[in-house]
């Protein structure tokens, strides 16, 4: 299992979680991306690549303040998928956008559901590393 790792990215609908998912991976469409502030990614998805040596993972995540008001379906559709989930959790990205750099409520939500989850369930041997990752809408249009 050393030879694989994974993260999950989490952050509001338009930060850009799939821009940056595609580009720590390497791979520039392995996460269907967008430029507007509609929501694009439905549900909860990983994506691999293998980068010197290793099996990197990206778990990509609904936004939170999703376009289409389905926070709580996503929510539970992603719980789900991490039931199934085999492989552990080394990091997280908490994606932001720069312009609007606010920890509010959606986003401590999602924080304590994925803490008291992983907590239970498949954090792996060491705690994991958490990111902050400030981006712009200028930074996701050049990544299209």
């Amino acid at each position: 299992m050393s030879n694989i790792k994974v993260a999950i990215v989490i952050g509001e609908t338009g930060a850009g979680k799939s821009h940056n998912s595609n580009a720590i991976i390497q791979k520039n469409n392995a996460f269907v991306t967008g430029s507007t502030p509609d929501s694009v990614t439905f549900e909860t998805s990983a994506q691999y690549n293998y980068i010197n040596g290793k099996k990197i993972y990206m778990i990509d995540t609904q936004g939170m303040k999703s376009s289409d008001s389905c926070d709580s379906r996503y929510i539970r559709q992603m719980v789900d998928f991490l039931k199934n989930w085999s492989y552990g959790i080394n990091a997280f990205y908490i994606v932001m956008n720069s312009q609007q750099p606010r920890f509010d409520l959606s986003l401590q939500t999602m924080l304590k559901i994925i803490n008291d989850f992983f907590n239970k369930r498949i954090f792996t041997n060491s705690f994991p590393c958490c990111f902050i990752l400030f981006t712009t809408s200028k930074f996701n249009e050049a990544w299209t």
